[in-house]
């Protein structure tokens, strides 16, 4: 799985945040049954969410489509599964203008 399974001198492979991603999917589970989470993270982190929840037969991560920057991915769950709802979803970002006082770097 080549860059999946890397780990870098010092740091960890995305394998390793597999591993976190999923137990914090188990914690998040007891601790807040039923709620709506908001999660922020980094892209790998987000390739890894979206890897463990689809469970066995997943897409391999490095054949997913990548996560743009401040983009939204969300899964909805029926109570007893989360099933991919959007991946790194923009549309938030179109209604951003210069008219609107914003300028771009």
């Amino acid at each position: 799985m080549g860059e999946w399974c890397y780990r870098p001198p010092g740091g960890e492979a995305f394998t390793d945040v597999a591993v976190r991603v999923g137990q914090f999917i188990s914690d998040l589970g007891r601790a807040a049954p039923g709620r709506r989470v908001l999660v922020i993270a980094h892209d790998g982190v987000v390739i890894a969410l979206r890897y463990v929840i689809s469970g066995i037969g997943a897409i391999p991560p490095e054949e997913l489509p990548p996560v743009p920057n401040a983009s939204v991915s969300h899964w909805n769950g029926d109570g007893h599964r989360l099933r991919l709802a959007a991946w790194g979803d923009t549309a938030h970002l179109t209604s951003l203008d210069d008219t609107e006082g914003m300028t771009h770097a």
